[in-house]
């Protein structure tokens, strides 16, 4: 409930029920299964790209986010949060200044949970790094999208890509990506 680094493990404040949780840079979102309408996403901390899903610059609490997601998996990066729904696309918000929400453009931030383009509803894993994001669906296929100046993306330029695109030389089955700052 506070802003106070703290030297050991504490409670967090309107934890219960909470049975799974992701970390980005600085910020946290949990899938709480307490709530009369079964799993919903609540994130708290640094909220200054919209990545809790908040008008606050800092969310000291766990704080449902808009569209009560009944999330079944969540994935968080530097300043964006994705949560992973049940036979449907994955829904995105926070920071997408190149493209790595896959949402089909750049507008940034992105208040509201988002769908992603050209996935639903077959994303098996999905990994978000600094400023891109990689996605395996259920037929072994991988894209990414986003930052590319690093050419981690895997497409063979260095072009940003708002959509999801198909890094060469992955068609290996049960391949799955990682993402990292900068690579993947």
């Amino acid at each position: 409930g506070n802003t106070t680094p703290a030297l050991v493990p504490v409670d967090v404040v309107g934890s219960q029920g909470i049975i799974a949780i992701s970390s980005g840079d600085s910020h946290v979102c949990a899938i709480n299964s307490s709530f009369f309408a079964g799993n919903v996403v609540q994130c708290w901390g640094r909220n200054n790209r919209n990545q809790v899903g908040s008008s606050q610059s800092y969310v000291t609490e766990p704080r449902i986010v808009d569209g009560n997601l009944p999330a079944t998996g969540l994935m968080l990066g530097f300043e964006q949060s994705c949560a992973i729904l049940p036979g449907a696309a994955p829904q995105c918000w926070g920071r997408n200044a190149a493209g790595e929400l896959g949402i089909g453009s750049r507008v940034s931030p992105i208040v509201a949970p988002t769908a992603m383009i050209k996935l639903a509803p077959r994303v098996t894993t999905l990994e978000l790094g600094a400023d891109h994001s990689c996605v395996t669906t259920d037929q072994t296929v991988n894209r990414c999208w986003g930052r590319n100046l690093s050419y981690q993306l895997g497409t063979g330029t260095n072009t940003d890509s708002p959509t999801p695109t198909y890094p060469a030389n992955l068609a290996a089955a049960g391949l799955q990506l990682e993402a990292g700052a900068d690579h993947s």
